[in-house]
């Protein structure tokens, strides 16, 4: 953060993350049985393997520049630019009764890597209007998205022994290789707003204010 001016200040900023965790499953644990009796599994109960997985990587790099008038104004302006790298195989164990006739193990795969850039402006400040001071609110907004994916196989083997898998996490591992193709996403957001904050009198306010959106 800087002063770059005497009424003006410069912020930059970069955020990392690189985020891993294994044996996550996708659908949760069953209070009830296919008869009607309850599971009763305990907190730390797992029923997935330990092959599976869920990481990602995203890295941010944000800027903003705000400036002071003299006539008490404010006008800030915020840039952002993001790009995300995730991939994640999630098996999960549906037990008999569920949609499976016996207990089974399914396992899917999704990948992506966003990219997204964003802008925003706005100002505020105070007005005169019949004698008393209002607060002004105004600006818009700019976001763009494209993400690229593969498309990967869906698998599903039974289970023969659930307390083992239970106990052990061990299980063979199911394919999730890539099938071939994929897809794109290409997402735009822009809008603009006003809103005043009316002091008619005294410790009473009455806000009015509008946004126009287009997705």
């Amino acid at each position: 953060e800087a002063q770059v001016a005497a009424s003006t200040l410069w912020s930059v900023g970069v955020e990392y993350q690189d985020h891993l965790s294994t044996g996550g499953d996708r659908f949760g644990m069953p209070l009830f049985y296919a008869d009607g009796t309850r599971t009763h599994f305990s907190p730390s109960t797992n029923l997935s393997p330990d092959w599976g997985f869920h990481a990602r990587e995203n890295l941010s790099v944000f800027s903003a520049l705000e400036h002071y008038f003299d006539n008490g104004w404010r006008v800030k302006l915020d840039l952002e630019h993001s790009r995300r790298e995730y991939d994640s195989v999630m098996p999960s164990t549906a037990l008999a009764g569920d949609w499976y006739d016996v207990d089974t193990l399914v396992a899917y795969r999704w990948s992506g890597k966003p990219e997204q850039n964003s802008v925003n402006l706005h100002a505020v400040g105070n007005y005169q209007l019949f004698g008393r001071q209002h607060e002004l609110v105004l600006g818009g907004s700019y976001y763009q998205l494209e993400e690229k994916g593969r498309n990967y196989n869906e698998g599903e083997e039974p289970i023969d022994d659930l307390e083992a898998l239970i106990r052990t996490g061990k299980f063979k591992r199911i394919d999730v290789s890539p099938s071939g193709g994929g897809s794109r996403t290409q997402e735009e957001q822009s809008g603009a707003y006003i809103a005043t904050r009316l002091n008619p009198v005294d410790r009473v306010s009455v806000i009015l204010g509008s946004r126009i959106s287009n997705w």
